[in-house]
């Protein structure tokens, strides 16, 4: 059973719409990062150009896309401000999602997997029709705990889907459980990772199979925990901190885009509502100084 008492589906609305704040900057950073770190949205035109000349059959909408990607990609950003301080939110983030998908798109064809999609896409939807924690109810809104209810529950539901694939059906849970997927990745991105950038070596033996053997094991057992967020606030505490340091240790390894999902977590992150609440009493103390 699930006990109001313990479990996160009923926290305070005011600690709720403190998390929800936090949550949509620290995406709407990550997204701005994303984009203008990559240059690879500067290349696809170019990358295109000779297709473009030769008179190859292309489709209108795509040709569109590729021939706008500096527009999309400006746009997009400037939403993305508007949408993460809270301008005309369900406008600039219905726009943010939308040039998001155009780009995460893009990626897709150019061989780029933008697997965090699923979370980031859902989380800016959610959040665009998001009402204040004071405000009624409006037939196209969510209530804060409506929306907080609604990402917990795909987050759990992302990460234990995570968790079954790892081991099912059962050669590849096998295979995935002795290691050899995380010490390919580990061996193959060695002298990208930032642990060799700062040791000038690798952290051990790579071809010591039981350190991945350890690493898959806590993984998957972790990921198939988060069943139970749903039940204890302070499992889901525990949960986003071990799960923000799993995917920071395969960072250090090279796996860069793992981090990625360490984001979402920062919804559930303990102590985010106090934080907020803090930031929010120093504004507001000195905008009446």
């Amino acid at each position: 059973m699930i006990y109001a008492e313990t479990s996160p589906l009923f926290e305070d609305d005011n600690s709720l719409s403190h998390r929800l704040i936090f949550y949509r900057l620290i995406l709407c950073l990550f997204l701005l990062y994303e984009v203008f770190s990559a240059d690879m949205y500067n290349l696809i035109p170019v990358l295109h150009e000779s297709n473009f000349v030769e008179g190859s059959k292309i489709s209108s909408l795509k040709f569109y896309i590729l021939t706008n990607i500096v527009f999309f990609k400006w746009f997009g950003a400037l939403s993305c401000l508007f949408f993460g301080i809270g301008i005309k939110k369900k406008v600039s983030g219905l726009i943010t999602l939308g040039c998001f998908l155009v780009l995460v798109y893009l990626n897709f064809r150019i061989g780029h997997s933008s697997s965090y999609f699923p979370i980031f896409s859902v989380s800016i939807l959610i959040l665009s029709f998001t009402s204040r924690v004071n405000d009624i109810k409006e037939r196209y809104y969510f209530t804060v705990r409506e929306a907080y209810n609604f990402l917990l529950i795909w987050y759990v539901l992302f990460y234990f889907a995570a968790g079954a694939s790892k081991i099912t059906p059962f050669l590849k849970g096998l295979s995935w459980i002795e290691g050899h997927t995380i010490q390919f990745l580990t061996i193959s991105r060695t002298f990208d990772s930032p642990i060799y950038w700062l040791l000038d070596q690798p952290l051990f033996a790579y071809s010591l199979l039981w350190p991945f053997t350890i690493m898959s094991i806590f993984g998957a057992l972790l990921e198939l925990s988060a069943f139970f967020c749903l039940f204890s606030r302070r499992f889901l505490s525990i949960f986003t901190v071990l799960i923000v340091f799993f995917h920071f240790n395969l960072f250090l390894l090279g796996t860069f885009a793992t981090l990625q999902y360490a984001t979402a977590a920062s919804l559930f992150f303990p102590g985010v509502s106090k934080l907020v609440n803090y930031i929010l009493k120093r504004i507001l103390h000195r905008s009446h100084e």
